[in-house]
């Protein structure tokens, strides 16, 4: 059952002050309800519940905790002194009140939830249309200097055209010589078949030069005079053109010469570290990782590796690369995605410590305690001694590895180890608070598990009355040890006291229903949220509480909780016989 707390108040005409010690409990773990004549503070294993003289105004009051201790400041909604706190009346009196009060305060954070929400909307709507502004004039823009473009394009596309077509005349016309030399016309000789014996000359091809003129061929040169007199050749030579009747020659249209053998082109593209196209919208992230990370980037052999066809990308090869991936995972709740890439960083360099320490923190999320205990103790076997003067950034990870494991022992129920991680722990932080409250929390569970450990012995020889005592005893010591109120509620069971029973099982539900991160030291060894063996814990404790109910004759409840364990066990013919038992005893009654 839970316990309430000690706290002391005082007022003045306008407002209420409510102090209230938190013994040790974290501030994560305070829960404050307020509504006009309702005050609620909730620390495991102690619930203030305050049913108020007069109204309050919630909207005005202020909480603060400083050195353990939860103030709470409310403002009278009618100024004038109270003289008593709580509200002097029946108990449906109470009730009645308190239900009114819980339902003004559930309409009026339903109003501002929706006043939220509207806010939120037409902020959103409106950051959308200046986008959706800012976009069209970035597409106009876009669209003019693309219409732009494309007119200078054509434009010089059309010149070149222009060009092509009407070229200009870049080659001037040689003065033929206006004294041409006199020569004597050759003896032409008649050939036995009646014809004359005309020599043709060879068509004389100009040089693969261009030519800055076109070459008057109706003078001689001096070289053309040698040949004549040495080889008796004709003495005047003139191009044969087809249909050129005034004897000068026509442009020649020089073709470029064959080309050489073409050989394969070696094309090296530029590296990059990332393998993601550059249409995608992250370069500014790849930029600002790669500044980050200049000093090991360039000691990264698969950065360097342009020339060697089988290189990977650096998803495949930087273990600092896939830490960083696997911390985005972990902010992001994803801890399936950060184990396995902390486990591809490992597979690469097994001596990375922040990356062994990180996946236990995984493992720890998702209930795989003994997997996170050995990644701890692997981490821990790398780290250097604090003898050994490591740097500050070493000793904080030393600290969280311990912590880590040691929260995995609790877990697992290894107290003892627990116990000691948490000792060594302490010894490198004595002053850290949170330390300090873990490592009292972890020796009251290890004295529960002492007194737990001897009722189990009695419970497995059937005596009841002994082990219930046993039970008791560790109950004592922690309110909240989960294994001993089940255990004790199956010993009222045993024993026909229904109502033991019925209690001990509602408190062990709670502490069941619970979805606490295990970051902290826990109730006691509870499995994880969402696995089998913690359904299992749910369904016996059902089950347990159902028969109590049953045996109150209180078939209504008792059907409900047959009802949720049938839920979690479909297919059992045993809870289903019983729900129809229990449906049969509510008729008949």
């Amino acid at each position: 059952m839970p316990l309430t707390p000690q706290f002391t108040w005082e007022e003045d005409v306008s407002s209420i002050a409510l102090r209230v010690p938190l013994k040790g409990a974290s501030r994560k773990d305070v829960d404050i309800y307020v509504a006009d004549l309702v005050v609620k503070v909730n620390f495991k294993p102690y619930v203030l519940l305050v049913d108020l003289h007069a109204a309050v105004e919630p909207e005005n009051t202020t909480v603060t905790i400083t050195n353990g201790v939860v103030v709470l400041v409310a403002q009278k909604h009618e100024r004038r002194v109270w003289k008593q706190l709580g509200f002097d009346g029946t108990k449906a009196d109470c009730l009645a009140r308190r239900k009114a009060s819980m339902a003004r305060k559930e309409a009026y954070e339903q109003k501002l939830s929706e006043a939220r929400k509207d806010l939120k909307y037409r902020n959103e709507k409106q950051t959308l249309r200046d986008q959706m502004s800012l976009d069209e004039l970035e597409r106009q823009r876009l669209d003019d200097l693309k219409a732009t473009e494309k007119q200078r394009e054509e434009d010089a596309m059309y010149r070149t055209f222009r060009d092509l077509q009407h070229p200009p005349s870049t080659q001037s016309t040689k003065r033929r010589s206006s004294t041409p030399i006199a020569v004597e016309p050759p003896i032409l000789e008649m050939t036995p078949e009646g014809e004359f014996d005309i020599p043709r000359r060879s068509i004389v091809v100009p040089s693969p030069p261009p030519r800055e003129e076109e070459q008057d061929w109706g003078t001689s040169s001096d070289t053309e005079s040698d040949d004549y007199s040495n080889n008796n050749s004709p003495i005047l030579e003139t191009p044969i053109e087809n249909g050129d009747d005034d004897g000068e020659d026509e442009d020649v249209t020089q073709w470029p010469p064959p080309r050489q053998q073409v050989t394969a082109s070696r094309i090296v593209f530029t590296p990059r570290v990332f393998p993601t196209p550059s249409r995608e919208s992250t370069a500014v992230d790849e930029e600002n990782w790669l500044v980050k990370n200049r000093k090991h980037l360039k000691s990264h052999k698969g950065l360097h590796a342009a020339a060697a066809t089988a290189a990977q990308d650096i998803s495949e090869t930087d273990p600092v690369w896939l830490k960083a991936k696997g911390d985005d995972f972990y902010r992001h709740k994803d801890f399936r995605s950060a184990i396995n890439a902390y486990g591809d960083a490992l597979a690469i360099d097994p001596s990375l410590t922040p990356c062994l320490s990180n996946r236990a923190a995984c493992f720890l999320q998702v209930g795989e305690y003994q997997l996170c205990a050995d990644d701890c103790s692997k981490a821990l076997a790398l780290l250097p001694d604090i003898g050994d003067t490591p740097s500050m950034q070493t000793v904080q990870l030393k600290v969280r590895v311990l912590v880590r494991r040691g929260t995995a022992y609790c877990q697992l129920g290894l107290y003892s180890q627990a116990k000691a991680d948490y000792g060594v722990a302490l010894t490198i932080h004595p002053q850290n608070e949170a330390l300090q409250l873990d490592f009292g929390r972890i020796g009251q569970l290890e004295a529960c598990a002492v007194w737990k450990s001897k009722g189990d012995a009695s419970y497995a020889s059937q005596d009841f009355v002994t082990a219930k005592a046993m039970y008791t005893e560790a109950l004592h010591v922690d309110p909240t040890f989960i294994s001993c109120l089940s255990n004790r509620a199956a010993c009222s069971l045993a024993l026909l006291d229904a109502k033991a029973c019925i209690a001990d099982c509602s408190v062990a539900l709670a502490i069941l229903e619970d979805t606490l991160s295990p970051t902290m030291v826990p109730y006691s060894a509870i499995p994880a949220p969402g696995s089998a063996k913690r359904r299992l814990w749910v369904l016996k404790t059902l089950v347990r509480r159902g028969a109590a109910f049953t045996m109150e004759k209180d078939y209504a409840k008792a059907e409900q909780d047959y009802m949720d364990a049938l839920s979690l066990d479909p297919p059992n013919a045993q809870l289903a016989d019983d729900l129809a038992n229990v449906r049969r005893l509510k008729r008949a009654g």
